[in-house]
């Protein structure tokens, strides 16, 4: 009995820890978006996370609360946005395009990780928009992307956590 007890215990801690192992590489931070819709400039704001594990990136839009707004799921070379963390919207071939659909940006994971650590992107650069990376106290770094060749230009600002 006392063998059958430590195995099922033994197989159980081995089941928690491979659940809640670490990302290999993670950012969060806040952020706010200022995009012109219905004639009107609107705000948005509230926090996100990005996680990358060996097969699995993972986005999350909180709200201002911590609730999970949306998620993007990169897996196999497919994407998946879902509200909340079950319903699932949309299937891509990339995260970019589905980012794009919620904050009007189209942002690869890699551009995201790039601009955490100072480094702007190129792909950005290419397009239309202007980016400016503005160090703060205690290591975070503001970020702001903003559309240069509209009479309404969308304003995402990102704040990285250190």
């Amino acid at each position: 009995m006392q063998r059958r007890t430590f195995l099922l215990f033994s197989t159980s801690m081995l089941l928690y820890g491979c659940s809640t192992l670490a990302p290999q590489r993670e950012v969060n931070g806040r952020f706010s978006l200022n995009i012109y819709q219905n004639q009107r400039y609107q705000q948005v704001n509230g926090s996100f996370s990005l996680r990358q594990w060996e097969h699995l990136t993972q986005f999350n839009i909180l709200s201002p609360l911590g609730g999970i707004l949306y998620q993007i799921q990169v897996r196999e070379k497919q994407a998946f946005l879902y509200k909340g963390t079950d319903t699932l919207l949309e299937q891509a071939p990339s995260f970019s395009i589905l980012l794009e659909k919620i904050l009007g940006i189209a942002i690869s994971e890699k551009d995201i990780f790039a601009l955490s650590r100072g480094r702007s992107s190129g792909v950005l650069q290419q397009s239309h928009w202007c980016i400016q990376i503005i160090p703060l106290s205690n290591a975070k770094k503001r970020i702001l992307i903003t559309e240069d060749n509209s009479p309404y230009p969308t304003k995402l600002t990102l704040i990285f956590n250190p």
